[in-house]
């Protein structure tokens, strides 16, 4: 798993990208399973000690920007209820914010308002944190987690790892934030080399600081790989001719050179039209000067059964992007909601960071709802 640092930093720029797309009005509203959902979570997995805390509902929202258009222009829709709840004590204070969808926990977001947070019990290493939290949440979900929590076993969960046991890959990261330690657990669904679904979890200063968990809306379809690494690469090399993206004033730019030595291609997942992941190939060209709007490299994505390009953008310094189809057209692409880049630019891992920065910017509208009282 990448840094959740550098996720968010990408997220902010496709956030921007899709909102460029335009918007369509569509209003829901507010599921209160989601609520029940959230509320379980607190209670059967999160570790703190729930007796020192009130428990409030600070906010409750649903997303209402635009279906994506998937490969074959059907819009995915991709309706998120977006919940934070407030634990107050008098020794600290937490936002723990949620994305849910389907009726499904996708992501919880831990933050430490005031105070430091008061453990539901003594854990004796991170490995035991972490091992706990499997077993709660495996009983929470009924989903099994037991080859993951094996997996931690055979490691030492304070360094960098990466290791692969079947089709599951675990893959820890050290990181310090500003001061701040932060290990990241990720153990993703892996086949002929591209990433699936993963459940993350990252911990910051020995307390739980995040949790997102895709396996429970997206679903693996086929995973044929038909078209290698090369082939991906010398497939963009004869499309990018006939490729050109137009700049303010009705001014077309085209006629790229390629600096071919700095031509990468990295294997990914994305959603189609649906919910189902399939893998594609994410080539990076890089020009031999910079073009109009600062753009100095050129992406495509290209589908890695089919060999068909289903996306051709720029990228330009500060992360400026221009027309992105050959034709002027706004492009069609799967759903553009990943993170966190050498990370998946289009896999479900963004809805992480973007179902969490909506859940924690401009919460004040909503109304408050005391959910649980503290023990006396």
């Amino acid at each position: 798993m990448k840094k959740l640092l550098t996720k968010i930093y990408v997220t902010l720029s496709i956030v921007l990208f899709v909102t460029s797309l335009g918007a369509f009005p569509v209003t829901y509203a507010a599921n209160p399973d989601a609520e029940t959902q959230a509320m379980a979570f607190i209670e059967n997995v999160l570790p703190v000690d729930l007796s020192k805390y009130n428990v409030t509902l600070d906010h409750h929202s649903v997303d209402e920007g635009p279906p994506i258009a998937g490969i074959t222009g059907q819009p995915i829709n991709r309706v998120r209820d977006n919940l934070r709840y407030i634990l107050d004590s008098e020794e600290s204070t937490l936002h723990v914010s949620f994305s849910v969808q389907n009726n499904v926990v996708m992501y919880c977001h831990v933050t430490e308002k005031n105070g430091s947070v008061i453990s539901d019990k003594k854990y004796i290493s991170l490995l035991d944190a972490v091992t706990t939290l499997l077993e709660k949440y495996q009983n929470y979900t009924k989903r099994d987690s037991t080859n993951l929590i094996a997996m931690l076993d055979a490691v030492d969960v304070t360094q960098n790892v990466t290791t692969t046991v079947g089709n599951t890959k675990l893959t820890i990261s050290q990181i310090n934030v500003y001061g701040i330690e932060q290990t990241s657990f990720d153990w993703a669904y892996t086949e002929n080399g591209a990433d699936y679904t993963s459940l993350q979890i990252t911990y910051r200063n020995g307390n739980l600081y995040a949790l997102g968990d895709d396996r429970g809306v997206y679903t693996i379809g086929d995973t044929s790989i038909n078209v290698s690494k090369e082939q991906a690469i010398d497939i963009a090399m004869n499309y990018i001719p006939n490729y050109s993206y137009k700049m303010p004033n009705d001014v077309t730019v085209s006629g790229f050179n390629i600096t071919e030595d700095r031509t990468t291609a990295a294997l990914f997942a994305s959603p189609i039209d649906s919910t189902e992941l399939r893998p594609y190939w994410s080539v990076q060209l890089y020009l031999n000067h910079t073009y109009p709007g600062s753009v100095k490299g050129l992406t495509l994505y290209i589908w890695a059964k089919s060999g068909e390009v289903f996306y051709c953008g720029t990228r330009a310094t500060g992360g400026a992007e221009y027309d992105d189809s050959s034709d002027g057209e706004p492009m069609t692409s799967p759903e553009v909601d990943s993170s966190l880049s050498t990370s998946n630019p289009l896999s479900p891992d963004m809805l992480f960071v973007i179902g969490i920065t909506v859940v924690a910017i401009g919460l004040a509208t909503a109304s408050v709802v005391i959910l649980k009282k503290r023990k006396k």
